[in-house]
C-alpha cells in the first residue's frame, strides 16, 4: 500500500511537470507562430512593394527610352532635312560658279583689258553670294592702291583703298576670313567710314602665289556669310587667278607677236631695195650674154634664184598680217622634172666650187603633181 501510495505520488508529480511543459510548449508555439506570421506578411508586403517599385522602375525607363528614342528621331530628322537643305544650297551655289566661270572664260576670250576681267569675275562673285558690296582688286603692298581695283556698293567705294587692315590680312595670311560682324575686329579701320556687319574676304591664288583678292560686305544686322559662300567663292577665285594669269600670258604674247610682225615687216621692206637691184643686174648681164654661153646660164641662175627670194620676202609680208601663222598655199600642176632642175640649178654653183658634179635624173613619164613650186624649190634647197 506504501509503494503504491509512493509510485502514485511521484507518477502524479512527473505528470503535472509534463503538463507544464507541454502548455508552455504550447504556449510558445502559438506567440511564435504569431510572430512569425507577422513576419510572412511584412516579407510578402516588401516583395509585393518591391516588385511593384520594379514595375514602376520598367516602366519609367520604358518611357525614358521612348522619350529618348523620340527626341533622337527628330533630331535625325532635323539633321537630316538641314543637310538636304544645305546640301541644296551647295548645289546651286555650284551651278553658280559654274555659270561664273563660264562669264570669266568669255571676258578673257573678248577683251584685252584685265579690267574687264576682274569686272566680269566680280559679277560671277556676287551672283554667287548675294552681296550688296563686293569688290576685287590686284596688288599687296600696303603703301599702294590696289591696281586695278572694280567695286560696287558702299563699303569699297574709291579708287584708293590699300591692301591694309582686313583687306590686307586675306592677302597677308593667304586664306578666307568670314566674320558675322567686321566690326567687332581690330582690323577693321581700312572700312572704319562705312556701316559693315558681315565680311568675306577670299585671296585668288594660281600656283600658290597671290594674283588677288575678293570682297564682300553685308549692310550690320544682315544675314552673315556661309561656309558654303566661302567655300563656292574659293572655287570661283581660283578659277579667275588662272583666267587672269592666262590673260597675263596671252597679252604678253601678243606683244610678242606683234614685235616679231613689226620687225618681219621692217626687215622684209628693207631686203626689197637691194634685191630689186640684184634681179635688174641679172636681166642686164643674160641680155648682154651670147646664147648658149656660161655666162648667160649664170645671168639666168641668178635671175631664177632672186626672183625666189623676191617670193619668199612676199611670205616674210604676208606672214606679219597673218593672226593665225599660217601662209596661204596657191597649188600648181606641176612638172616632176621642172622642179628637179630648178633644184639642180640652184645647187650646181655651189657644187662646182667644191669639186662635186651635181646631176639629177627622172622618169620622162612622170604625171605632173599639184603643188605650190616655190615651196617645193623652198623644200629641195633645204635639203
Amino acid at each position: 500500500s506504501g509503494a503504491n501510495d509512493l509510485r502514485a505520488n511521484v507518477l502524479g508529480g512527473e505528470i503535472a511537470v509534463a503538463d507544464r511543459g507541454l502548455d508552455g510548449l504550447i504556449t510558445f508555439n502559438a506567440t511564435h507562430s504569431s510572430d512569425l506570421g507577422d513576419q510572412i506578411t511584412r516579407t510578402r508586403r516588401v516583395v509585393e512593394w518591391s516588385l511593384f517599385g520594379a514595375d514602376v522602375i520598367t516602366i519609367g525607363l520604358a518611357i525614358a527610352l521612348v522619350v529618348v528614342g523620340t527626341r533622337a528621331t527628330r533630331e535625325y530628322i532635323v539633321g537630316l532635312r538641314r543637310a538636304r537643305d544645305t546640301e541644296a544650297a551647295m548645289q546651286e551655289k555650284l551651278r553658280a560658279v559654274a555659270a561664273g566661270t563660264i562669264t570669266i572664260a568669255d571676258s578673257v576670250r573678248r577683251t584685252k583689258e584685265r579690267v574687264d576681267v576682274l569686272r566680269a569675275t566680280l559679277d560671277a562673285a556676287c551672283s554667287v553670294t548675294g552681296a550688296e558690296m563686293a569688290a576685287v582688286g590686284v596688288g599687296d603692298d600696303p603703301n599702294a592702291p590696289f591696281d586695278p581695283f572694280v567695286s560696287r556698293g558702299a563699303a569699297f567705294a574709291g579708287p584708293t583703298l590699300r591692301p591694309t587692315g582686313l583687306l590686307g590680312a586675306v592677302i597677308r595670311d593667304g586664306q578666307t576670313i568670314r566674320l558675322d560682324d567686321a566690326t567687332q575686329d581690330p582690323r577693321f579701320a581700312a572700312l572704319s567710314k562705312t556701316e559693315v556687319g558681315p565680311f568675306l574676304g577670299v585671296v585668288m591664288r594660281h600656283d600658290g602665289h597671290s594674283v588677288g583678292s575678293l570682297y564682300f560686305a553685308r549692310a550690320p544686322g544682315a544675314t552673315p556669310f556661309t561656309e558654303q559662300d566661302a567655300r563656292a567663292v574659293e572655287l570661283l577665285a581660283n578659277f579667275a587667278a588662272t583666267a587672269l594669269e592666262n590673260e597675263t600670258l596671252y597679252a604678253s604674247l601678243r606683244r610678242a607677236v606683234e614685235a616679231r610682225e613689226d620687225m618681219l615687216s621692217m626687215v622684209s621692206h628693207d631686203l626689197r631695195n637691194p634685191l630689186s637691184a640684184v634681179i635688174m643686174a641679172a636681166a642686164l648681164m643674160k641680155a648682154a650674154a651670147p646664147a648658149g654661153s656660161a655666162a648667160r646660164d649664170h645671168a639666168e641662175i641668178v635671175a631664177r634664184n632672186a626672183a625666189k627670194m623676191n617670193h619668199m620676202i612676199a611670205d616674210l609680208l604676208a606672214a606679219a598680217k597673218l593672226c593665225e601663222g599660217q601662209l596661204a598655199i596657191e597649188p600648181n600642176a606641176v612638172e616632176v622634172g621642172a622642179l628637179l632642175a630648178d633644184a639642180r640649178d640652184v645647187g650646181r654653183l655651189a657644187a662646182e666650187a667644191g669639186g662635186i658634179a651635181l646631176s639629177v635624173s627622172s622618169p620622162v613619164d612622170l604625171p605632173p603633181v599639184f603643188c605650190e613650186a616655190a615651196r617645193i624649190d623652198q623644200v629641195l634647197a633645204n635639203l
